[in-house]
């Protein structure tokens, strides 16, 4: 977790950053990729402003981009609400990687902080291992919308070609 000068953080996750003020926080969602820069998904100026002041917007995008990463990022502006919740509301999406004990894990140890002690190249390793073990290891019905499912992600990558040959799944893109 990166603290701020004025008491902020940000705490960046495997699919998820969380810029954390006061007793709030607004959470953007990460889209793993392989071979360029991790998107991060922020709403544009329109949606911004139906929410929250400007200002901020645009000092947390120049934090985002500004922080050294143990990852590389690249800010993309979409047609989306903020997320705004209670910092102490945890985001996880039940069934995924980060809803497991090793997931929660990893995440603990902010691997992404500029003060982590492994490289950019051996974070990524980690995270793409344990996403291709959880895909193999998984057990039933598995539903992804083709929408989540972007060229060149990890997801498309790694994730979805596991979940195909384990034969315990049933997967359906829809």
């Amino acid at each position: 977790m990166v603290v701020l000068p004025d008491g902020d953080m940000i705490e960046m996750r495997w699919k998820s950053v969380s810029y954390i003020y006061g007793e709030k926080k607004i959470v953007f969602t990460i889209v793993p990729m392989m071979n360029r820069p991790d998107y991060i998904m922020v709403p544009n100026t329109e949606q911004w402003i139906k929410y929250l002041a400007i200002e901020k917007r645009n000092e947390i995008i120049v934090i985002l981009e500004k922080v050294n990463w143990k990852r590389d990022i690249q800010v993309v502006e979409l047609e989306i609400p903020p997320h705004i919740t209670d910092k102490k509301e945890d985001i996880v999406t039940p069934g995924a990687l980060e809803s497991t004990e090793a997931g929660r894990k990893m995440e603990q140890d902010f691997l992404f902080d500029p003060a982590s002690p492994l490289n950019k190249e051996q974070v990524k390793e980690i995270y793409c291992m344990l996403e291709k073990r959880f895909a193999e290891n998984a057990v039933g019905e598995v539903k992804i919308s083709k929408g989540n499912i972007i060229a060149g992600s990890v997801m498309a990558e790694i994730s979805i070609p596991a979940l195909e040959k384990n034969a315990q799944v049933n997967l359906e893109v829809y």
